[in-house]
């Protein structure tokens, strides 16, 4: 149970802080879609290894393997979120950008 209050902490700073980090690597990788889907694959099998975590195992190994996966997937988040951003500033002009997130958060529903 004190595991619980590391999950909101841990997905937001793990997806913000690493971001400058992942920025330089991914600057180096000519074709960034798969950086993109990299990530992507990443964090689906971190959600798949929680909810198999959830579902098997109990107390605080059930908790401990959440945390590390958790973990996992607000790096990989970071990286969505870089390279997503790095492709929309080369395809999107510059004055329709925040349109262009507008929608697709409506369209997502967050």
């Amino acid at each position: 149970m004190y595991l619980l209050g590391w999950l909101v902490p841990i997905r937001e700073s793990g997806s913000l802080l690493p971001q400058l980090i992942i920025a330089h690597f991914i600057y180096k990788v000519k074709i960034r879609k798969w950086v993109w889907v990299l990530g992507s694959l990443i964090q689906s099998l971190c959600v798949m290894m929680i909810g198999c975590a959830a579902l098997l195992l109990e107390g605080a190994s059930a908790g401990w393997i959440i945390i590390v996966a958790l973990m996992v997937f607000s790096v990989a988040r970071g990286l969505n979120s870089v390279a997503s951003k790095d492709v929309l500033g080369k395809t999107v002009v510059k004055n329709k950008r925040g349109r262009v997130t507008g929608w697709s958060s409506s369209a997502s529903g967050s």
